[in-house]
């Protein structure tokens, strides 16, 4: 269910209403009256790669604590994330079964790579959102799957040709399922000082850095080791928490509550 809900298929009851499931689940907001509502759309939006990294952070932990073991995978170039994978699922197997996000993506770097020459500058934001819905619809096969029936039987061939049998659920011990808080103690260490520094760089030079952050910086922060470290949002909670009290925090001329280092505030005065 929580995997199909993100395909848009005929007869889908579990429909995603933004972005992908677990935007959906982070969308539900009560209100100190007792009803629900759904939160800024454009916010969440912005901030979806915080979420995604601190959701499958979370299912990563209980998956393990299930008994499922679980391995790393790495994206992204200049700006790289990670997420994880079931152990027992061979790569080729994984690969036949989600081929499309990959699919997308090359056609996209192309289409991207030919607007701009033609435009002689980067597309923006809102350009490369655009292209790559355009890309989404168009690339899909008209024998895609269109029922839950369909994609499930799709599912169940592509496992069957790669003569995949389920194996017994290994048990962790549990270690293996908590939480690395040793690299969680050097994040809260660091944070004040990469949260105003240049973090990426460029060929040769620098990315300049930044003097002030907000609490969404220190959450994206974080949320970048969250899958490695295993960390639960409670950890990520307390550890925001924590960075930010050993920062120095005032208010901008917008009245919005922003943090630098010490050493920032030194450098600037």
């Amino acid at each position: 269910d929580v995997h199909s809900a993100a395909r848009p298929v005929e007869g889908q009851t579990r429909g995603d209403a933004s972005l992908h499931v677990h935007a959906r689940l982070f969308n539900l907001a009560r209100r100190t009256d007792g009803s629900w509502s759904g939160l800024y759309e454009w916010q969440l939006y912005n901030a979806s790669r915080t979420l995604n990294q601190l959701f499958e952070a979370e299912t990563r932990r209980l998956v393990e604590a299930a008994g499922y073991k679980t391995k790393e995978r790495e994206h992204g170039d200049q700006h790289k994330w990670t997420s994880w994978e079931l152990s027992r699922v061979p790569d080729e197997l994984r690969e036949a079964l989600s081929n499309r996000s990959e699919l997308i993506d090359t056609l996209l770097a192309a289409r991207v790579a030919e607007l701009e020459t033609a435009k002689g500058k980067p597309l923006t934001r809102r350009e490369l959102d655009h292209e790559r819905r355009h890309i989404s619809r168009i690339s899909r096969s008209p024998k895609a799957a269109k029922t839950r029936s369909d994609l499930s039987s799709e599912w169940g061939n592509t496992l069957a040709q790669h003569a995949y049998v389920s194996a017994p659920v290994a048990e962790l011990s549990p270690h293996e399922v908590r939480g690395d808080y040793s690299q969680l103690l050097k994040l809260i260490e660091a944070g004040p000082r990469e949260l105003t520094s240049p973090r990426h760089q460029k060929g040769k030079e620098k990315q300049p850095g930044r003097s002030v952050w907000h609490h969404e910086d220190t959450l994206s922060y974080l949320a970048e080791y969250a899958v490695g470290a295993r960390l639960s949002p409670e950890d990520v909670v307390k550890a925001a928490e924590l960075i930010e009290a050993s920062s120095v925090s005032f208010k901008d001329p917008e009245g919005t509550l922003v943090f630098t280092s010490q050493e920032r505030l030194a450098q600037e005065k």
